[in-house]
């Protein structure tokens, strides 16, 4: 019977113990909002989205200047659609430099860096920086608004310009490489100008060529090398490898030779379609002699 009593207040001892704790922790977590926000962004720093969910209010409100990542929503209520939000900074090992807190009553303001992978997919070159202001009550974040810097909005626009340029242009080799007329027409504007022969000089000639270039070279891969963008300018170099094993190319039949030749395309691009091409291939020579084409030297007069 004593050792059962013992054993009793043994286990009484640590409830005791763990509710205090516990107290201590909430009391903690109530009475000092600079620590909730704190809390909240370091646990998204440590991809942790469900513990910074515990820290706010059932209706809590966010609010994003600019919308999220370039999003149209920068508002969002309650914790489902921010813990949907939270949830892709976990997964976009996002990261937060905080300083200059102000505390005054429940409002917090503060400044931070952000970086993430997102910005680093997009090849943005420094953190966003944004101020922060944020509500807390009884323990638990009630609304806050991230508003970045100018000159931060415009390097990320900037950057998400250029990825998406480039993107443009892996969709066009691709759709270059398999004759995709369709994705071609979506593509190239209307009034594309091509400034490099013997490539036309139009959209419709352009879409005319892929397509016999398909069929002389039905397993023909192209492959980028490097791909670089500025402002709306695109560069890219890369190879192209295939045999001639399909329709006559500049009317010689096809004769099974392996064709391996570097190119270099600049492109540049208007509201989001392809508006002008310059491009080169090296060796052009050593690519034609193979398959047959025969050098006619000049006539002298």
């Amino acid at each position: 019977m004593k050792k059962s009593m013992i054993v009793v207040m043994v286990f009484a001892v640590i409830w005791a113990l763990l509710s205090t704790a516990s107290n201590i922790t909430a009391q903690e977590q109530e009475t000092d909002p600079e620590s909730v926000i704190r809390a909240i962004l370091g646990a998204l720093d440590a991809g942790d989205a469900e513990t910074a969910l515990s820290y706010i209010a059932e209706d809590a409100v966010i609010v994003l200047l600019p919308p999220a990542l370039g999003g149209e929503n920068n508002i969002m209520v309650g914790k489902e659609v921010i813990g949907d939000w939270w949830a892709f900074l976990a997964t976009d090992h996002s990261r937060t430099e905080l300083w200059d807190f102000t505390v005054d009553g429940n409002k917090v303001t503060w400044k931070a860096s952000l970086w993430g992978d997102y910005f680093e997919n997009i090849g943005m070159e420094a953190p966003l920086q944004a101020d922060g202001v944020g509500i807390v009550e009884d323990g638990l974040l009630q609304t806050y608004t991230w508003k970045a810097s100018d000159e931060s909005i415009a390097r990320l626009q900037a950057a998400e310009m250029r990825s998406a340029n480039k993107e443009i242009v892996r969709r066009y080799l691709e759709a270059w490489e398999q004759a995709d007329l369709a994705t071609l027409d979506e593509l190239l504007a209307a009034d594309f100008i091509n400034h490099s022969s013997p490539l036309p000089p139009d959209r419709e000639g352009m879409m005319t060529f892929a397509t016999e270039h398909r069929n002389q070279f039905p397993t023909g891969e192209y492959t980028i090398q490097h791909l670089v963008a500025e402002d709306n300018l695109v560069f890219m170099y890369g190879r192209f490898q295939g045999t001639h094993d399909g329709e006559p190319f500049m009317d010689i039949p096809a004769n099974g030779v392996e064709v391996d030749f570097a190119f270099s395309i600049l492109f540049r691009l208007q509201d989001g379609k392809l508006a002008e091409r310059w491009g080169t291939a090296d060796d052009v020579m050593g690519m034609l002699i193979p398959l047959g084409f025969e050098l006619v030297p000049p006539q002298s007069e």
